[in-house]
C-alpha cells in the first residue's frame, strides 16, 4: 500500500503543479473571470480544491485520535468508492450540493490559496509518513457523500477531484467572454 500512497501523493502534486503553473502565465482579470454571476471563477474553483483538502486532512487527523473507533477496510468501501468515481468521472451528473466549509470565498487571493494548499499537502504527507499500512488501510476518512474510505481512497479522490475541476477550469477559459 506505501508504494500506492506514495506514487498517488506525487500525482496529486504533479496536478497541483501544472495549475498553478498555467495560472502564474493568468492575468488577474482571467483568474477571476466568471461565465456568470453565480458561476465561479478560475481561484475559486482552486480555492475549492485546496479547502477541500485542508478539511479532509483535518479530519483524518482528528480521527487518527482515536484509532479504535475506525472501521475496518470492507467491500461496502470498495462499492462506495466505485460510486463516487462514477459520479465524478459521469459528464451528465453535476454536484450541486456541497459542504459549506469547502465553498470558496467570493475574490480569494492567489498566493493565500497557492500557499494554504501547500501547507495542506505537507499535512497530508506528514499523516501517510507518521502512520503504519495498517493504520491507513482503516476506514479514516469521511467522504460528504459516499461515505468512509481509507487514505489511498481518499487520495485517489483527491486525484479524481482535481481532475474533475480540470475540465470545469477549461470550460472557464474556452468560455466566449473570457479575457484575452
Amino acid at each position: 500500500m506505501r508504494m500506492q500512497l506514495n506514487s498517488t501523493f506525487e500525482e496529486i502534486e504533479q496536478l497541483k503543479a501544472a495549475i498553478l503553473s498555467e495560472f502564474h502565465q493568468l492575468s488577474i482579470q482571467q483568474l477571476n473571470f466568471k461565465p456568470r454571476t453565480q458561476k465561479w471563477s478560475l481561484l475559486q474553483v482552486i480555492e475549492h480544491l485546496m479547502l477541500a483538502e485542508t478539511a479532509s486532512v483535518n479530519y483524518v487527523n482528528k480521527k487518527i485520535l482515536d484509532p479504535s473507533k475506525l472501521e475496518d477496510y470492507s467491500l461496502k468501501a470498495t462499492f462506495r468508492f466505485w460510486l463516487l468515481q462514477f459520479f465524478l468521472k459521469a459528464p451528465f451528473i453535476r454536484i450541486k450540493r456541497r459542504p459549506t466549509q469547502v465553498t470558496p470565498t467570493l475574490e480569494p487571493d492567489f498566493d493565500d490559496v497557492k500557499l494554504r494548499w501547500k501547507i495542506a499537502r505537507k499535512a497530508l504527507r506528514k499523516f501517510m509518513d507518521n502512520y503504519d499500512d495498517a493504520t491507513l488501510k482503516k476506514l479514516i476518512y469521511k467522504h460528504p457523500f459516499s461515505g468512509r474510505l481509507n487514505c489511498l481512497q481518499m487520495m485517489l479522490f483527491f486525484k479524481m477531484h482535481i481532475n474533475h475541476h480540470k475540465k470545469q477550469i477549461d470550460r472557464i477559459k474556452n468560455h466566449r467572454n473570457y479575457p484575452n
